[in-house]
């Protein structure tokens, strides 16, 4: 307990909780409430952190058969397997699903010989998509935004496998607060979103998050997207109707046709694996990707 009332970046988040309140829909409203900040592995309502059992062999087989070959050969899989070999995590679905992900943006940023200094994940969930970032993309600058609480439930992933020492991470408490240069992650409370503003963020990132916000936000993150000239790569579901009657529409979001390099549905997570019948199995609630480009604006 005393170890968490000296930890200023845990107390700097809790500060945060509270405030935070007036960006969240009515889902996140209720789903907040229900984090726990001290699961390490386990599976979450915002993403997975798998404990090697007998069991994932077994999905690896399934998983395998299902998306075939070419990503487990990859280079982004092959470096997130070596590191969770370390911890003794299993590459989940959800891992799964980030580094195929991750290895496409690799690709993409080799071809087009593209440096990427500084990435801003937008709703991280169990910290999945910061250690692909860490792993595959060492030299850059991380900026996570999301609600407080589960902010604090990734720091503690962070603490436990020691994945950034403390000095390298920055809590932003205020908008106007000052980009420290040796500072590697900056972990951004969702009410402090403005501070995203004019910091030249190459690529922004989000994954299944934007379909869980009001309109409103969406069109804030867009503005700070906007206004940073990224890429901006965007993955979630065509419509989906949240707690409360609000319905986030992915054609919505706030487009604009001349910055779009792609727009099609995702293949890696419109089908998932299970270990039980079907095993193979296909989403009815479709889901959509697409990277765009605010330099060309």
């Amino acid at each position: 307990m005393n170890k968490e009332k000296n930890d200023k970046i845990l107390e700097n988040l809790k500060k945060n909780i509270s405030k935070a309140d007036q960006n969240k829909s009515t889902y996140w409203k209720i789903k907040s409430k229900t984090v726990n900040f001290k699961l390490i592995y386990g599976t979450t309502w915002f993403g997975s952190f798998t404990k090697k059992s007998y069991k994932s062999i077994l999905r690896f087989i399934v998983s395998y058969l299902l998306f075939g070959g070419k990503i487990f050969h990859s280079r982004s899989y092959k470096v997130i397997k070596n590191f969770c070999n370390k911890i003794n995590r299993e590459i989940d679905y959800d891992l799964l699903r980030h580094i195929f992900t991750f290895e496409m943006l690799r690709v993409y940023f080799e071809k087009k010989n593209k440096k990427i200094m500084k990435i801003c994940i937008i709703g991280d969930g169990r910290a999945n998509a910061l250690i692909c970032i860490l792993k595959l993309f060492p030299d850059i600058k991380i900026y996570s935004v999301n609600l407080p609480e589960v902010l604090i439930a990734d720091y503690n992933l962070i603490k436990e496998f020691n994945f950034l020492e403390k000095d390298n991470i920055k809590t932003i408490n205020d908008i106007n607060e000052v980009n420290e240069k040796d500072k590697k992650l900056y972990l951004v409370p969702s009410n402090n979103k403005e501070f995203l503003y004019s910091q030249n963020i190459d690529l922004f990132l989000d994954i299944a998050a934007m379909q869980e916000m009001t309109q409103k936000e969406i069109d804030e993150y867009f503005k700070i997207i906007e206004n940073n000239n990224s890429l901006f790569y965007c993955c979630n579901r065509e419509i989906k109707e949240l707690d409360g009657g609000e319905i986030s529409k992915f054609e919505k979001y706030g487009w604009k046709k001349n910055t779009i390099i792609f727009n099609e549905l995702c293949y890696w997570h419109n089908k998932f694996p299970t270990l039980r019948p079907p095993f193979f199995n296909y989403r009815k609630d479709k889901i959509r990707h697409c990277l765009v480009d605010y330099n060309k604006v």
